[in-house]
């Protein structure tokens, strides 16, 4: 991930100090990953045949374990059938290797294949739902597919399971002993680096983003079902591809092997390395392999409880929690614990009319919504120009958000239409609104906390959508809502005002053509309003049309070009603001005498 602002520093009126190029975080998962594979590669040396089995069963749990990680850590789909996944991927290539006689890399194919299209016929019906939803799903297929291999004897054996799967061959030469060996942990550290690869890169900060808030998510163009969906392929394709590597290692398969338990074993492996950690897996599944092996005979399931109940009390963030945690306190003193200084923005020094010709960017016409018995919008119309501010101030309940989410798309208009540069998108989603040029933000700034500034920005930088190098815009939309010196700060250190200025960076990012803004004022005062209004004058000048929604009624009558006034659902008055001050309608309703 391309990221310009290392080694920045802070600006001469924030008490931060330069960002550190690395923390303890970013270095731990390299030096686990390193230290991991040496000692895995130096495990032959003892000749002891038991560590090499234990070693090659933490490689092909690590595997089914990363994937796991991509889907519940990551996309935040919490699963628990991949060890059905994993179990199916086995059978699958042990029944190509056994029952049809075909080589080793026709069932390894089989199975990727197979696990992959029973991951899509249980992810596209389900990921739509929400999370419980999903996970009770996961569980039924878990248990669906253990009785499917108790009961299903001429294929899967029933009982007894399927004896003398073929080792692993490769040009025609079967693997034993060290080749075996080597081969498991060459394919887990390929494995770890492609999933390395894609978490580090832009969708890894698109599952976050969808993770943390899907209605965020879906405001900076990402649908949340297709990037779920990926996430579950991603993480079936791995089960599939260890399962078949692993019914040739263990050569016996066995139904009990892959109940229930099991894909509790491997949820348990994620949360005690750490759910949404790179490096997680790599020390939650040999300490849980450790516990289940130790355990006394009979007692494993007793062993998986113990663990769950002692890492929800000591560990709940598992130890990369613990680490993320020391790391921050690390950071926190050599950057500094408190960001005080709001953005210190200069508008343009002339504010120029709007020209009569300026095109229509976004139209909203005879928009009606309703929620029950009541009217959120009743016969609603409203224009946005391009480089105009057209502000809807109204009392609490007047219906003004619900307004901006049916411009958007997050909610759908009974009547009327939405035309954005003269197309319909009344009946469009709301990723489809971000990826054509509407921005959004929020009554509450609504960005991943644990992502930093920088992280937020550039995630809505390469969503689909906008042209152009997404770093660059990202630089840019820093620049411009003058947080560039906070790139490297989490969202949850930054204050509500700043972060005001930080989630308007991240709408900038998109190049949007109009920006519908959801009481932008609120909680702001003093330099950080002025910097605001500078901010919008300076989004108006380069000829964004912007939608400000705001209660804050000298701010409005300072920015906007024109107001309309809502109250009960209703347009009551439209006009330019002295117009407005003057409109007895809108004193009796909303501005008093």
């Amino acid at each position: 991930m391309t990221d310009p602002f290392e080694g920045s520093t802070a600006d001469a009126t924030e008490t931060a100090g330069p960002a550190p190029r690395w923390t303890l975080a970013r270095v731990m998962g390299p030096v686990v990953a390193v230290v991991t594979v040496g000692a895995a590669l130096l495990v032959p040396l003892t000749g002891n045949l038991y560590y090499m089995d234990l070693v090659q069963l933490i490689a092909l749990y690590y595997v089914v374990v990363a994937g796991l990680n991509v889907v519940s850590g990551y996309a935040g789909q919490l699963s628990v059938g991949h060890g059905a996944l994993f179990g199916a991927g086995a059978y699958i290539s042990a029944i190509l290797t056994t029952r049809y006689d075909q080589p080793f890399w026709v069932g390894f194919v089989g199975a990727v294949v197979g696990v992959l299209v029973m991951g899509l016929m249980l992810g596209v019906p389900s990921l739509r739902l929400a999370h419980l939803y999903f996970a009770m799903m996961t569980l039924g297929f878990a248990i669906v597919f253990s009785q499917v291999l108790l009961n299903w004897q001429a294929v899967t054996g029933g009982y007894l399971g399927i004896i003398g799967v073929p080792p692993v061959s490769l040009f025609g030469q079967d693997l034993r002993g060290d080749q075996l060996y080597y081969f498991i942990v060459g394919f887990a550290v390929v494995a770890g680096l492609l999933v390395t690869l894609v978490l580090r890169g832009r969708r890894g900060l698109w599952w976050r983003i969808v993770h943390d808030d899907e209605v965020s998510a879906r405001a900076i163009g990402l649908s949340p079902s297709r990037s779920k969906l990926t996430a579950f392929a991603i993480s079936a394709v791995l089960a599939g591809a260890a399962g078949s590597v692993y019914a040739s290692f263990i050569l016996v398969l066995q139904p009990d092997t892959f109940d229930l338990h099991l894909g509790l074993v491997l949820l348990v492996m994620m949360l005690l390395g750490g759910s949404g950690s790179l490096w997680g897996p790599l020390i939650g599944v040999p300490l849980m392999l450790l516990i289940d092996n130790l355990a006394p005979s009979g007692t494993a399931t007793y062993a998986v409880g113990a663990a769950l109940i002692v890492l929800t009390i000591l560990m709940p963030r598992g130890a990369a929690g613990l680490v993320a945690v020391l790391s921050d306190r690390i950071q926190e003193r050599r950057m500094g614990s408190v960001v005080t200084a709001v953005p210190n923005i200069s508008g343009p020094n002339e504010r120029q009319p709007v020209p009569r010709d300026s095109a229509t960017i976004l139209e909203g016409s005879g928009l009606k919504k309703r929620y029950g018995g009541v009217a959120a919008l009743d016969g609603v119309d409203l224009v946005a120009r391009a480089g105009s501010v057209h502000a809807v101030i109204g009392p609490n309940g007047c219906g003004k958000t619900t307004l901006l989410n049916v411009l958007l798309g997050l909610a759908r208009s009974e009547e009327g239409a939405v035309r954005l540069e003269g197309e319909d998108v009344t009946r469009r989603s709301a990723q489809y609104g971000a990826r054509r040029g509407i921005g959004r933000t929020f009554q509450q700034p609504r960005l991943s906390p644990e992502l930093t500034v920088w992280e937020n920005v550039y995630a809505a930088a390469t969503a689909p959508g906008p042209e152009g190098d997404p770093a660059r815009r990202a630089h840019e939309a820093l620049a411009t809502a003058g947080v560039t010196h906070l790139a490297h700060r989490k969202a949850a250190d930054i204050p509500h005002a700043i972060l005001r200025f930080v989630e308007i960076a991240r709408v900038l990012s998109r190049r949007p053509t109009v920006v519908l803004m959801d009481e932008p004022a609120g909680g702001l005062t003093g330099e950080a309003l002025s910097s605001l209004g500078a901010l919008i004058a300076t989004m108006r000048a380069q000829g964004v049309a912007i939608v400000l929604v705001e209660h804050n009624v000298p701010f409005v009558m300072g920015a906007a070009d024109e107001v309309s006034v809502m109250e009960s659902g209703r347009m009551i008055a439209h006009g330019g603001p002295a117009e407005i001050r003057r409109n007895p309608a809108v004193i009796a309703a909303y501005l008093g005498s």
